[in-house]
Order: structure tokens, then sequence, then C-alpha cells
């Protein structure tokens, strides 16, 4: 399910002020034990996936879904429909859903302000765990203080704000991590 509009929207821009690499790091598969390095006459290098960790790869993942939100963010607070920012941590359904959104509120001469509030979003799957190319997480914004305003200043809009449950895919395509899916739910689809 992508973005509705209004305040949905705002909520994921929302989103761009998480931080999400602590929470990674309890969530992500621990490495398989090293044994102890010994001398090796040998003149061969390790090869790169032996030597990759799945935590800092899901730790990459997580941040361009961080670095996608606050671009978002920024983009949606400076009133732009510019996908620039977007497009270097976004591709596919998720990128069309938030540049969407910034052109629509950019047509009715909308911006939004203030800041949504972000829990840290939980790991729920890392595929394949031992080199991990999708990651999924799920979390909740709070919309409460992040508002869409018109050109003169006036709030825009009045539907209901509070907590909402988020969920987003992070796939790895040719060495990058890029969001591919995102979704923001409903007021009050988070506890708390």
């Amino acid at each position: 399910m992508g973005i509705p509009s209004g305040r949905a929207r705002r909520l994921a821009v929302l989103a761009l002020a998480v931080v999400l690499a602590p929470v990674v790091a309890g969530c992500t598969p621990k490495p398989a034990p090293q044994s102890t390095p010994t001398a090796n006459p040998s003149l061969h290098a390790p090869s790169a996936s032996s030597s990759r960790d799945p935590r800092a790869e899901v730790q990459k993942a997580v941040a361009a879904y961080t670095n996608l939100l606050n671009a978002f963010t920024a983009a949606s607070n400076a009133g732009t429909d510019d996908t620039t920012e977007l497009s270097k941590y976004a591709t596919g359904s998720a990128l069309q859903v938030l540049a969407k959104g910034l052109a629509d509120n950019k047509a009715k001469g909308l911006h939004s302000q203030g800041t949504p509030g972000i829990d840290p979003p939980r790991v729920t799957e890392i595929a394949p765990a031992s080199d991990p190319t999708t990651v999924k997480v799920v979390g909740c914004v709070d919309d409460t203080h992040w508002q869409l305003y018109n050109s003169k200043g006036q709030l825009a809009d009045t539907s209901p704000s509070g907590r909402r449950s988020t969920s987003a895919q992070i796939d790895k395509s040719a060495g990058t991590w890029k969001v591919t899916s995102l979704a923001i739910q409903g007021v009050g689809t988070c506890p708390g």
C-alpha cells in the first residue's frame, strides 16, 4: 500500500529523521565465529564474500532508509518537487510515491513544517542472512508536530494527526542499497 494524500505524505517526510543504525545492531544476525588467524604463507587474499559482515550490510540498508526519509523531509519542508536526493536512496514504487507526493504538494503551493516524531525502526527480515540483499523494517511515526501549510503560512491540512505504522523494504542492487517500497498507514495503527 502506498502513501495516501495529505498527512500521510507528511509522514513519509517524517521518517527522514530516524536514526536506525543503533537499532539494527541489535536486530541483525551474528556472524559465524572466526578462528584465530594464523600466519599464512600463501599470497592469496581472502575473498570479498567471506569477509563481508552481514551486520554492516544491514546498517547500510537502514542508512539508505534513514537518508531517504531525511531527503524527503527536507524536500517537503522546502516545497520542492526535485527528487535528485531521493533517487540516491530510493527506486521503484518508493521513489514514485514520494515524488508524486512532492509534486502534488508543489502544484498546490504546499510545504511541510515541523518535525515528525519517529520511533527507532525494527528490522524484521534479512535475506539471505549470511550476505543480505534485502532488509525489511517496521516502525512508527507521529505527525502531530509536522504539518502542511500553504504559501500564506496557513495550516492547509486539518485531518487527524498521530501515530502511524510504517514499513519499508530496502534492496541491494549493483552494490547500492535503496528503498524499493515504503508504506505509512493511518492514524492509530501504532501502539503507544
